[in-house]
């Protein structure tokens, strides 16, 4: 006979099993699910106090781990991001992955395929991907809205390439956004066109007439290009000298001109927002003080825990800057556009938008932190702060790119900005000097860096510049 078992011998604390969805909403950052799902466990295990840190739970009871897959997307690495995924799912039967990290994921894989289709000239493709994923024409994928233009004017098709400049200019937040698609748009604009195009956005940035005045001159004096021909853009060489330096995206090759197309984009550019903030007061979530003490305190999980789902716009622009030192870089530019959109403190929109410059930056979208930080009025420390790291980038793809005196010049100016240069920098310099045949000044740039450490890099430069 089986009899029930002895109080004695009764379980008083959760087990593996109790904890894995205790842990999944703790990993997912869902605040009101975690302290539900602790009453549960403490109802059922009253002998039983949880640890103040959650996460040391994990020795017991596992859990998934959220931020390595969020980096694995954000690195564009889809097919490890679905493998630990799976793996998740395997170890936890009863997980699903949240919405907002599929919705990445999905933006993700089309955004590289996007990237494909546009390289390859196909159009058709390439309206397709945007029609299925509207996230791929927001503002802050804005390249893939001017990369589309190109190829609709390459297609023999201008009013199309016009609509979707059209768009930017109507619902683009960042004025240096607007300013680089009226360029753009010259080449598929005839005076009369330009004209409506320019007078909209002296309707959206009133207080930037002088400036839209000044770069309407400059443009209605140019003729508009035929609607066949395409902006060069350059390829991206391998680098011919042997040392390397962080990694920098390389620039992808111009297609070539596909059949015409009628097809107009569809205006779907909107501003960058948080899918599913929903509209957002700028104030009145009572979890701000605890958000911003956590933020304060250096607590970054802290704080996404505690800002999940944000009331207001206050709340996201602390977790703007907790997912950013999370390294969750994606949710980090749309929370931070959401707030530089709707805030109206011209302080917190300026910080905003250096968050946004800094996650672009991290994002390898160097031009548009560029153009961001130009339209910016950042204190000192945020414009020497990002425009080393622009220039940072810049000389590296440039010397990816085997433009060494463009790379020299980066270099030299992020060390006039910075008093100093970076050790794996300084070697790219100096084979940038060796590989356009200046061998004394690469072999003086080398053998000073041997003096101040001698490595098997700096002999292999100095034996190459004798």
């Amino acid at each position: 006979m089986l009899l029930p078992a002895p109080l004695a011998w009764a379980q008083t604390a959760p087990g593996a099993d109790d904890l894995r969805a205790l842990l999944y909403y703790f990993d997912a950052s869902d605040t009101a699910a975690t302290d539900a799902e602790l009453r549960r466990l403490r109802a059922q295990f009253p002998q039983w106090t949880p640890p103040a840190d959650l996460s040391t739970l994990r020795a017991t009871g596992g859990g998934p781990q959220l931020d390595q897959i969020y980096r694995r997307i954000e690195a564009g690495d889809v097919a490890g991001a679905r493998a630990a995924i799976a793996a998740a799912q395997s170890s936890f039967p009863s997980w699903s992955p949240p919405d907002e990290l599929q919705r990445l994921l999905r933006t993700t894989e089309d955004q590289i395929a996007l990237d494909t289709t546009l390289s390859q000239g196909n159009l058709g493709q390439a309206l397709d991907l945007i029609r299925a994923n509207s996230e791929l024409l927001r503002c802050n994928r804005i390249n893939n809205a001017w990369r589309l233009a190109e190829l609709q004017i390459s297609a023999g098709n201008p009013a199309a390439a016009l609509g979707t400049y059209r768009a930017v200019v109507a619902t683009c937040p960042a004025f240096a956004d607007v300013t680089s698609t009226l360029e753009k748009a010259r080449l598929a604009a005839s005076d009369a066109e330009f004209s409506v195009l320019l007078n909209a956005a002296r309707q959206r940035f009133p207080n930037q007439a002088a400036a839209l005045n000044a770069l309407g001159a400059k443009l209605l004096n140019q003729s508009s290009v035929s609607p066949t021909a395409s902006p060069t853009v350059p390829a991206a060489p391998t680098p011919a000298a042997p040392p390397k330096a962080s990694a920098a995206p390389p620039t992808p090759s111009r297609p070539a001109p596909a059949p015409a197309a009628s097809v107009a984009v569809p205006m779907a550019v909107v501003p960058p927002v948080a899918t599913g903030l929903g509209v957002l007061a700028r104030s009145g979530d009572g979890r701000l003080s605890a958000v911003r003490a956590a933020a304060k305190a250096g607590s970054f999980t802290d704080c996404v825990a505690k800002s999940v789902r944000p009331k207001s716009l206050e709340v996201a622009y602390e977790r703007a800057w907790c997912v950013y030192n999370l390294d969750r870089t994606m949710e980090a530019l749309a929370l931070f556009g959401a707030v530089a959109s709707g805030m109206r403190d011209a302080t917190v929109v300026r910080d905003a938008r250096f968050g946004m410059a800094l996650a672009y930056t991290k994002l390898g979208m160097t031009e548009d932190a560029a153009r961001l930080s130009a339209a910016t009025p950042f204190t000192a420390e945020q414009r020497q702060d990002i425009e080393a790291i622009i220039l940072d980038q810049r000389g590296v793809r440039a010397y990816q790119r085997q433009e060494f005196k463009r790379a020299i010049a980066f270099f030299d100016a992020l060390e006039g900005l910075q008093g100093t240069l970076r050790r794996d920098l300084a070697i790219l310099r100096a084979y940038s000097y060796l590989e356009l045949g200046e061998r004394g000044t690469a072999k003086g740039l080398f053998s000073a860096l041997h003096r101040q450490l001698a490595t098997d890099e700096t002999r292999r430069g100095m034996a190459a510049s004798q």
